[in-house]
């Protein structure tokens, strides 16, 4: 998974394990290589290559939340992780009924995931 700034992030170097928080995304000269600013716990900063570098999942701060709002004719969906929306998508009503709530609210949610996969699926 691609690491983001303010990821919160695990380094394993010389057989220790530190945590801290990603600051910067550098990309090295031969632009194969990706390196990270990261700021531990203790303050320290450290640049570290890539692959010294992983998440730090803690499941217990995953959070999400999904809002729908069917209108006349569209369904308005929104995505928001740890409280902040990353993505939103919309469906027109086509068929009448509950299966027209259902086929919007399904195209509206297809929408969300194109824009996740757009920013996160290269790494899949």
């Amino acid at each position: 998974m691609k690491i983001r700034l303010g990821d919160r992030v695990r380094i394993h170097k010389n057989g220790k394990v530190e945590h801290g928080t990603c600051i910067d995304v550098l990309l090295g000269t031969s632009m194969s290589t990706q390196f990270y600013n990261i700021v531990l716990k203790n303050g320290e900063s450290r640049i570290c290559e890539e692959n010294e570098v992983v998440l730090d999942a803690n499941d217990d701060e995953y959070t999400f939340f999904i809002d729908v709002v069917p209108e006349k004719n569209v369904v308005i969906a929104k995505m928001n992780v740890n409280g902040k929306e990353i993505a939103r998508g919309h469906g027109h009503v086509i068929h009448t009924g509950d299966l027209g709530i259902a086929q919007a609210t399904s195209y509206a949610f297809k929408k969300i995931y194109d824009q996740i996969f757009e920013q996160e699926g290269e790494n899949l």
